[in-house]
């Protein structure tokens, strides 16, 4: 999987990204070769015993429609390896107090130890229980060595590279529904759908020349897409966000990506809040382009410009209706360069 990328310099130009064609997912035959494992059990022993059983080359681990009931999560740390579902029949379930993520893509040792590349996730539904979960992140508090590095979200993406996650599902994650973190690139995420999850549907930090399509983030507790901290050279599209707690996209130090064709509805605060990361200037939002997108309904401002240091940024093409704090906000006048926007009268 490749994706090509054309970025200009000049203010006005536009990342565009043309990703090559998915290989077809047929049965019994994966992107890296013929092999492929049905689980016959219904935990994650079983699944584990499954991916373990694959050979060197790697293959495909079919999940039957099913519960399947998770005390630790599903581990796909080598090269070349498939996790399909039959759809959001085939559930994974977090058990109570289990205290962990729903599926880990990539190694768990931080700092990570190798890059994990043609890793898939599809087809399936995960339900990270997250009312019964006491902690944030794997096995004790946040950040106190090994394991506990780890947030327990649905999915957890660290150092994987040409990979991608389809028509999955993820909902009630202690953490957040998707998480990309810890140098990910050319990864593509199409037809996700995240809700009830704790902070986030999806949140990526140092993640490059990635793809997200088709998104369908709702009624998660903070916002519908977190970019903080190296989201470089990616592209948002055809997604809709809406009823989320924040933003419907929470952006700093995030360069260079194309926001295009979103509609943004019903958030509890801003539709886009663009900034930088606490008082580093160095770290603002710069040469991102936004186009095609609706605005409605939002309880904060449509489009928040937050920092001086957030320039370069185009937003064009779009629509703004009933926004309560009005449409677009800048710290500065002329930080973003507007053009054909079509703005109705917010709410009285």
């Amino acid at each position: 999987m490749k994706a090509s990328v054309l970025l200009a310099a000049a203010a006005g130009s536009f990342l565009f990204f043309s990703p090559a064609p998915l290989p077809a997912q047929e049965a019994g035959v994966t992107p890296s070769g013929k092999h492929e494992i049905v689980v016959t059990g219904s935990d994650l022993a079983a699944i584990t015993a499954a991916i373990e059983a694959l050979p060197a080359e790697g293959g495909t681990v079919f999940l039957p429609a099913g519960r399947y009931l998770l005390d630790g999560p599903v581990l796909l740390d080598r090269d070349n390896v498939t996790l399909r579902g039959a759809g959001p029949e085939t559930i994974l379930f977090v058990n109570d107090d289990a205290n962990c993520p729903g599926i880990v893509m990539g190694v768990t040792d931080t700092p990570i130890t190798k890059k994990v590349r043609n890793l898939a996730v599809s087809d399936l539904l995960i339900d990270g229980n997250r009312h019964t979960q006491k902690l944030e992140c794997w096995t004790c508090n946040c950040d106190n060595g090994g394991l506990s590095y780890i947030r327990n979200n649905c999915i957890t993406v660290r150092g994987v590279e040409d990979s991608r996650i389809e028509r999955v599902k993820t909902t009630r994650g202690r953490s957040g529904g998707v998480v990309l973190e810890k140098e990910c690139r050319r990864v593509i995420i199409e037809k996700l759908e995240a809700w009830d999850n704790h902070f986030d549907g999806l949140a990526c930090y140092e993640t490059e020349e990635s793809v997200f399509t088709g998104l369908h983030l709702h009624h998660n507790q903070f916002a519908a897409i977190s970019l903080d901290i190296h989201f470089h050279k990616n592209a948002i599209v055809n997604s809709l966000l809406e009823h989320n707690g924040a933003q419907g996209i929470f952006m700093r130090e995030s360069n260079a990506n194309v926001f295009q064709n979103l509609t943004i509805r019903y958030n509890g605060a801003q539709g886009i809040f663009v900034a930088q990361v606490d008082q580093r200037a160095d770290t603002g939002c710069q040469g991102n382009v936004f186009s095609g997108l609706r605005f409605e309904h939002m309880t904060g401002e449509a489009f928040r410009v937050n920092d001086p240091s957030c320039t370069g940024n185009i937003l064009g093409h779009s629509v703004f209706q009933h926004n309560a704090r009005g449409d677009v906000s800048e710290a500065l006048s002329g930080l973003i360069i507007q053009a054909n926007l079509k703005i109705s009268p917010s709410l009285p």
